[in-house]
């Protein structure tokens, strides 16, 4: 006698619960990619303006640079000198500080008789100072700039705003006379 005997397998497989799966991974993925893509619009859109701001730097540069050499003229290099170290002299960026000198050295040009190097050796002194007495008295760097500018007039009424001592017979009047 044989007997047979028979398996028999059902190979339909129920994929429900894998297309479920697959589509809740696709929903991660699409949030994942969405962050993603997010991420990479805000790195972009900074280094875009990094990019705008180190071009407006620049120009700002060129433009300082041109108005010390109008000014200076064969002086031009020693304050662009003392701008390049005004980091460490005065706490202020190279354009800063040239355009803070640019702001009151006309004046103080025509009280020199248009010395230039006097002037460059001036204006780097009164920078210093500015820069000291708006760290250690807490005055406003524009007060500090319209003073110097009425200083550099040799208008010394302006000087009493600063509460430094200067004066008509004081030791700094006589370094900027």
């Amino acid at each position: 006698m044989i007997v047979e005997e028979r398996l028999t397998y059902d190979t339909n497989v129920d994929t429900k619960g894998f297309e479920k799966g697959l589509e809740d991974i696709e929903k991660s993925l699409d949030k994942v990619m969405k962050k993603v893509i997010s991420g990479i619009t805000k790195v972009v859109k900074k280094i875009s303006e990094i990019g705008k701001e180190a071009v407006k730097s620049y120009a700002d540069l060129e433009q300082n640079m041109g108005n010390i050499e109008t000014l200076f003229k064969s002086s031009s290099d020693k304050v662009i000198q003392n701008a390049n170290n005004a980091y460490k002299t005065a706490g202020m960026s190279a354009n800063d500080y040239m355009k803070t000198v640019t702001t009151f050295s006309t004046e103080l040009l025509q009280s020199l008789g248009g010395d230039t190097e006097k002037t460059a050796e001036m204006v780097n002194v009164a920078i210093i100072d500015m820069a000291d007495n708006a760290n250690k008295m807490g005055t406003s760097m524009e007060t500090i700039q319209s003073t110097y500018k009425e200083f550099a007039k040799q208008n010394y009424s302006m000087l009493d705003n600063l509460k430094l001592g200067y004066g008509r017979n004081s030791r700094r009047d006589a370094t900027f006379a």
